[in-house]
């Protein structure tokens, strides 16, 4: 997936505003990956975008959509949780911290779904509309298994949220 295809596909979900700030995130990861290659060949760059076009069809927030295209450049690059918070704000940097401990703590495991949130799980605690929120979006469209980082963190950002609402 292309810059301009991601962008494209981002106009018909977000307004004007969000699609700045993707194409901001866009520009930036590009620049900081610049050169790196994936084992294919092709550029690295292109998975973010692949992944933020996913994030797209699930229909998640502009800050989840933000994370997926930056959520290699900490690990991979010189950029920083500060440089990140800096310019796309708290609630993206706080997501691709969690995407990293997320990447950092798989190494090594065989099963994700194992660790994976499981049906029911989140029953008890639906006293919270962040919460529901989050299992309801969670049971609706269970994700890859290589992309469930972002998911997870989706919907711990909802619990966050959830929490300073009460």
């Amino acid at each position: 997936m292309t810059r301009e295809e991601l962008l494209s596909i981002a106009e018909q979900k977000y307004d004007e505003v969000p699609v700045l700030v993707l194409a901001s995130a866009i520009d930036y990861a590009t620049e900081k990956h610049a050169g790196q290659k994936r084992k294919s060949g092709e550029p690295y760059i292109n998975h973010p975008l692949a992944v933020a076009g996913i994030l797209i069809e699930w229909g998640m927030d502009i800050d989840t959509v933000v994370a997926g295209v930056l959520h290699d450049t900490v690990e991979d690059t010189d950029a920083t949780l500060d440089d990140l918070e800096s310019l796309f704000g708290r609630d993206v940097a706080f997501l691709v911290d969690g995407v990293t401990k997320v990447s950092q703590a798989r190494a090594g495991m065989r099963n994700l779904d194992s660790y994976l949130p499981h049906e029911g799980q989140f029953d008890q605690v639906d006293d919270c509309r962040g919460r529901r929120c989050a299992r309801d979006n969670y049971q609706a469209s269970r994700p890859p298994a290589q992309h469930a980082d972002l998911a997870i963190y989706d919907a711990r950002k909802a619990e966050k949220n959830c929490q300073r609402n009460n």
